[in-house]
C-alpha cells in the first residue's frame, strides 16, 4: 500500500539543520511515518515544504517529495502541493494538523484526485468553532469541518477529545490513537540534581507563556528556562511578551534548540511547566515525562491523567492553586520522584510505539 503524510514542515525533523519552527504534530507524523516504513508491506511518503532540499529524497526507507515554499504565495503555494499529490499518486493521504490550507488540500484529495483521506485531530481546540478561530483564525475555523466530514478515516488521541468531538461536532472519529513517545535512558538521572524548571512552545497566545513568567518573578531564587520562539502567525505577541521578560533576572529565554538536543533541557529540570489554554495530547509535556521530569499543567489534563496516574499536578485553570503546586513540586524531591516514575510507567503502559503502530495499522489503514 502507497501511503503518503501531508504535513509540510514535517521535514524539519529529517534534517534537524533546518532551524524552522515544527510542532508537536510534525513529530507524532515523524514518528508515525518512520516506523511504518519498517514494514515492507507499506510505500511510505511524505509530501512535505520545500527549504531548499532535491525535489526527492530518500531518508530512512521513506521518499521525501518537495512542494511549496512556506513564505510562497497561497494559491501558487496550493497549486504546487496538489500537482505533488498527484505526482505521489498514493492510495492514501493522511493529514494532521488544523489549517486553512489543509481543508482544502484534504478536500481536493478526495474529489479532485479521488483517493482515500485520512485525517488526524491534533488538539482539542478543533472540537469547538470559537476555539479553533482563537487558535487558527476564521478561515481554518470555516473550512475544517469539511476535513472532518470528508475525510474517509477519523481519528483522535485521546478518549477525552473522542467524547468532545462527538458532543460539540456531531461527528465520531473511527479511532483513538495515542501519539508515540520514545522512552530515553533514564538510570543516570536523579530528582536531588536537578536544577532549573522549564518551558517549552511557540510563543502564542493559546499558549499562555505569561503564567510561567510570573511564576518567575515570583519565585525568584528558581532558575527558569523558555524554550520559545516568535512565530510568523503571532509575531507582535511574541515580541511583546520577550521585551516583557527582558528584566526577569532568573527567566532564560532561548528562540531556538534543534530536536536532537532537547533532551538534555528535559533530563536537568525540576519540572516541566504547561500553561497552554488548550492542547491535545501534549509532545512536549511527554517528552517531559519520558525523561524523567514532573509535570506542572495550569489547563491541560487529557484522559484525567494527572490524577488517575498521579503523574503531576493540574490546576484546572486556577492560578492560585497553580503556584501552589509549584511549590509542593519545588520543595519535595520525593514527590518529584514519585511523579516522574509514575509518569513513565504510563507512558510504557499507554504510548508503546509498537501497540500504537499495530492500532493505527489494523483500525486505520487496513480499513477500507
Amino acid at each position: 500500500m502507497k501511503i503518503c503524510f501531508v504535513v509540510p514542515r514535517v521535514y524539519i525533523y529529517f534534517n534537524t539543520e533546518i532551524t524552522n519552527n515544527a510542532g508537536g504534530a510534525e513529530r507524532q507524523i515523524y514518528y508515525l511515518g518512520t516506523e511504518l516504513s519498517k514494514n515492507n508491506n507499506f510505500d511510505v511518503n511524505f509530501c512535505v515544504a520545500d527549504f531548499g532540499q532535491k525535489p526527492i529524497e530518500t531518508i530512512n526507507k521513506s521518499t521525501l517529495w518537495r512542494s511549496f515554499k512556506p513564505t510562497e504565495n497561497r494559491i501558487k503555494g496550493f497549486l504546487k502541493l496538489i500537482k505533488t499529490l498527484k505526482k505521489i499518486n498514493a492510495d492514501k493521504y493522511i493529514f494532521r494538523s488544523a489549517d486553512f490550507g489543509t481543508a482544502i488540500a484534504l478536500f481536493s484529495v478526495r474529489f479532485l484526485l479521488k483517493k482515500k483521506t485520512i485525517y488526524m485531530i491534533a488538539s482539542n481546540s478543533e472540537t469547538l468553532f470559537k476555539d479553533l478561530k482563537k487558535m487558527s483564525g476564521f478561515l481554518t475555523a470555516v473550512f475544517m469541518p469539511l476535513a472532518y466530514k470528508f475525510s474517509n478515516m477519523l481519528t483522535s488521541q485521546t478518549e477525552t477529545q473522542y467524547n468532545l468531538f462527538k458532543k460539540n461536532r456531531n461527528i465520531i472519529p473511527n479511532s483513538i490513537i495515542h501519539n508515540i513517545v520514545n522512552i530515553t535512558d533514564i538510570q543516570d538521572i536523579k530528582q536531588s540534581k536537578k536544577k532549573h524548571i522549564i518551558w517549552i512552545g511557540r510563543l502564542d497566545k493559546v499558549k499562555q507563556p505569561y503564567f510561567y513568567s510570573e511564576l518567575a518573578k515570583k519565585f525568584p531564587e528558581e532558575n527558569f528556562i523558555m524554550i520559545a520562539p516568535v512565530i510568523k502567525e503571532d509575531e507582535k505577541f511574541g515580541l511583546e511578551f520577550k521585551k516583557s521578560i527582558q528584566n526577569i533576572k532568573n527567566l532564560k529565554h532561548i528562540e531556538y534548540v534543534s530536536p536532537d538536543k532537547i533532551t538534555d533541557y528535559y533530563k536537568s529540570a525540576k519540572a516541566y511547566v504547561i500553561t497552554s489554554y488548550t492542547e491535545g495530547f501534549s509532545n512536549t509535556m511527554a517528552e517531559a515525562m519520558a525523561n524523567y521530569c514532573p509535570v506542572l499543567s495550569l489547563n491541560i489534563n487529557p484522559d484525567n491523567i494527572f490524577s488517575k496516574y498521579e503523574i503531576g499536578f493540574c490546576a484546572n485553570n486556577n492560578s492560585k492553586l497553580f503556584y501552589e503546586y509549584f511549590e509542593k513540586i519545588i520543595n519535595n524531591v520525593d514527590l518529584r520522584t514519585k511523579f516522574a516514575t509514575n509518569a513513565l510507567n504510563y507512558l510504557i503502559e499507554n504510548h508503546n510505539k509498537e501497540k500504537i503502530i499495530t492500532k493505527f495499522t489494523n483500525e486505520i489503514l487496513l480499513k477500507n
